[in-house]
């Protein structure tokens, strides 16, 4: 369990942005979509594209906090919980991803 909060700065990073291809979003009665998450902590936003579209950006730094949830039996899943939204589900393609994509984002 992770909490991020508003307005963190990435100094350490060479790059402000970073993308991981081919992650699923897990939905609820929509069915899962394949998603490219795009997080840029420049400008403190996670955004998701499918199919060339955007359809989700999380601006993270408006947001009081935001808390990550990995689960237990399920390594390459991140639930990220965002107060007053839809919460985002992402399974990557290992726990590695999913390691190096909450660690951006903290």
């Amino acid at each position: 369990l992770f909490h991020v909060g508003p307005g963190r700065s990435s100094q350490a990073s060479s790059s402000s942005s970073s993308s991981w291809g081919l992650v699923t979003e897990l939905q609820a009665g929509e069915g899962d979509r394949v998603v490219e998450v795009l997080l840029d902590s420049e400008a403190n936003t996670v955004v998701c594209n499918s199919q060339g579209k955007r359809v989700r950006t999380v601006y993270w730094k408006k947001l009081p906090h935001v808390v990550l949830i990995r689960c237990s039996n399920k390594p390459e899943i991140v639930l990220v919980v965002i107060a007053k939204e839809h919460d985002l589900m992402l399974k990557f393609r290992s726990s590695e991803e999913r390691k190096s994509f909450c660690s951006r984002l903290t």
